[in-house]
């Protein structure tokens, strides 16, 4: 999930590149192989499959029993609304250029990290860990 993750970000960063260089030249044609389109219809499929791979892994027998949990999927609206803010901050207003400096900037992306683990502390609190 680390790497669809990073996958989905590096995309988020691609797109704002091409957005750049699209206002600097007025260009809307294609660019070392891509288009704006074209990133951003990967992005898009890279979130809905990040968001199920995290679905599955919070329900999978092994992590259920690790963790000895059966609601850890219940994490799992925190990146759901996670991945729809980050998408949010890219399409509609189009300030995705660092990840690292959005996550900094954004208070929303930033209350929803810490209610994700705070999730995971109750969870495991409540299971006794």
């Amino acid at each position: 999930m680390s790497f669809l993750l990073a996958l989905f970000l590096s995309l988020a960063k691609r797109r704002d590149d091409l957005l750049l260089v699209q206002s600097e030249n007025g260009s809307t044609k294609y660019n070392n192989g891509y288009s704006l389109e074209f990133v951003s219809t990967g992005m898009v499929i890279m979130a809905a499959v990040t968001i199920v791979s995290y679905i599955l892994y919070t329900v999978s027998p092994e992590v259920v029993s690790k963790h000895n949990s059966q609601y850890l999927y219940l994490t799992s609206f925190w990146v759901v609304l996670g991945i729809l803010r980050f998408m949010q901050i890219t399409f509609v207003h189009g300030k995705t250029g660092s990840p690292t400096h959005v996550l900094l900037k954004d208070f929303f992306l930033q209350a929803i990290i810490v209610l994700w683990l705070f999730t995971f502390f109750i969870l495991f609190h409540i299971n006794g860990h």
